[in-house]
């Protein structure tokens, strides 16, 4: 009968533990992911998801991300259109392993020969703003040169004002479907857990 109230009374404990367990699974599984739904994560996004865990008082654990990370993860879950005024594409101009630009990308690229920063009408009829790079012949024109050849432009940086992110990250999907795949499994470890250490 003691056995029985003991067993009762550590319920909420197991319970809490593994909902904890599931919720650090499911962590590591979505982190694992975002090389599946993200073209070369960054390390600091890597590092996006937390969790909170259960207690016996409380028996909800959740995995979300970081405040910052949140910030730009939310958008690839969600999708949709967004006005970010300052925001700097690559082109044509040197980025790093991730595909991102570096923090002195538009001092590089308005050095290189022919570059100017300034808005051209692209073919669709809009204006575009950006650091663009003067060509002759396909190739870039060197400041006096008198070569002679086909005149031309190509775009290294564009600056835009707002981006439309598709629906990828699938965070929500990913969690769910681990959870529901290892909750039975962690709850029956954990009750096994009780029943042993009160033995």
């Amino acid at each position: 009968m003691s056995l029985l109230r003991g067993s009762a009374q550590d319920m909420p404990f197991a319970t809490a533990r593994a909902l904890t367990r599931t919720a650090q699974a499911v962590r590591d599984h979505v982190t694992t992911m975002l090389d599946q739904r993200i073209d070369r994560p960054t390390a600091f996004t890597r590092r996006a998801y937390r969790i909170s865990a259960a207690r016996k008082t409380a028996l909800v654990a959740r995995v979300f991300a970081a405040p910052i990370q949140a910030a730009y993860l939310s958008r690839l879950e969600d999708g949709g259109e967004k006005a970010q005024p300052g925001l700097l594409a690559p082109v044509r101009a040197k980025t790093d392993a991730s595909g991102n630009l570096g923090r002195r990308s538009i001092t590089r690229a308005s050095r290189l020969p022919g570059a100017f920063v300034g808005s051209l009408t692209n073919k669709d009829g809009n204006s575009q703003p950006g650091v663009y790079q003067r060509l002759v012949s396909g190739r870039p024109a060197k400041p006096g040169s008198k070569r002679k050849g086909r005149p031309g432009v190509r775009l290294l940086i564009a600056f835009i004002s707002k981006r439309t992110h598709k629906p990828q990250l699938n965070f929500r999907k990913d969690a769910v479907e681990k959870a529901n795949e290892i909750m039975q499994s962690e709850l029956r470890r954990s009750i096994d857990k009780v029943f042993k250490d009160r033995k």
